[in-house]
């Protein structure tokens, strides 16, 4: 094979790939997405607090097209586990009270006791950060690598000490 005709076929091939780059680069970022949802669910499933497992089970993925992802629960209560509620929740407020829904007493076992209440004033629960956990888990080696780049091309300005 000639020098030219070598140089031809590498600019053919070369074409070929440029054509066929955005297409590529579309299957790429699918795949990327996909596979980031399903360990950010994997992860935020082994955080989530488990009483019965309804909240753990409820932890799907919906895609929202082919470039977006939600990943969340499914109950109800599972933005008050991720954020806390009343006072030792993330947006506050005042502590609230129970009441039986039936029946003249609430009953609750303590260290083996059975306690018996006709109203509990509740402060409210912790946030349990399990889904912001799984993200955090996920994306940090990333943030990481794009933070180690970006350090590299920040240079101190004239006014700095």
């Amino acid at each position: 094979m000639t020098d030219v005709a070598a140089a031809t076929a590498d600019l053919t091939s070369l074409i070929g790939n440029l054509q066929n780059a955005p297409k590529l680069v579309e299957k790429l970022t699918k795949e990327l997405i996909h596979d980031t949802a399903d360990k950010i669910a994997q992860i935020a499933r082994s955080k989530a607090p488990i009483r019965t497992g309804a909240l753990r089970e409820s932890i799907n993925i919906q895609y929202d097209g082919d470039f977006s992802a939600t990943i969340g629960p499914h109950v109800d209560y599972g933005v008050y586990q991720e954020f806390g509620t009343a006072s030792r929740g993330e947006f506050g407020g005042q502590p609230y009270t129970i009441v039986p829904k039936k029946g003249k007493y609430l009953v609750f076992t303590i260290n083996g006791r059975k306690i018996f209440a006709k109203k509990v004033t509740h402060p409210g629960i912790k946030p349990k950060y399990y889904m912001r956990g799984a993200l955090e888990a996920v994306l940090q080696p990333f943030i990481d690598e794009l933070t180690e780049i970006g350090a590299l091309v920040i240079v101190k300005g004239k006014n700095a000490k």
